[in-house]
């Protein structure tokens, strides 16, 4: 993952601020080195174009296995896919002609 990605995910995280994710794809449909690579999150792992840039953000993070860990629940637990967004506006039509 990019650097300033993992930036603004530690920042909410230090601050202690609730936050769900939104991808552009559903997890469980995507190819296995994505799969993997988002099992394993691991913020050390992070690239920036930049070396300096790539310390300055992980310093600024108070526990490293504890934000991989909230980062990964966020992730499998909280995350929705815009392909499901996208269905969900198209189901709620339906289901609202259904109830009335």
């Amino acid at each position: 993952s990019r650097a300033w990605v993992v930036a603004e995910v530690a920042e909410v995280f230090e601050n202690h601020i609730h936050q769900h994710v939104a991808l552009y794809f559903p997890l469980p449909l995507s190819d296995r080195i994505m799969y993997e690579s988002l099992k394993n999150i691991n913020v050390l792992d992070c690239q920036a174009s930049v070396p300096e840039d790539k310390d300055r953000i992980v310093s600024q993070i108070s526990d490293i296995d504890h934000f991989n860990k909230k980062v990964t629940n966020i992730m499998w637990g909280k995350s929705i896919s815009y392909f499901e967004i996208q269905m969900t506006k198209a189901a709620a039509p339906i289901v609202l002609m259904m109830l009335l």
